[in-house]
């Protein structure tokens, strides 16, 4: 059991550090730009089907 909790406390600390720090608000920032993006190139993709035509 004390594996268990040694491993647990060693999680904690690591999750403490700052590249972990707002690591929620900057992965759903990132989403947001990566949905973003694949929808103004899904856009920008029909634009030049239809100009292709």
């Amino acid at each position: 059991m004390s594996v268990y909790q040694s491993n647990i406390t060693k999680n904690k600390i690591d999750l403490k550090q700052a590249q972990y720090k707002d690591i929620d608000k900057r992965y759903f920032d990132q989403l947001i730009q990566l949905k973003t993006t694949e929808m103004a190139n899904k856009d920008l993709d029909r634009y030049y089907n239809a100009l292709d035509k």
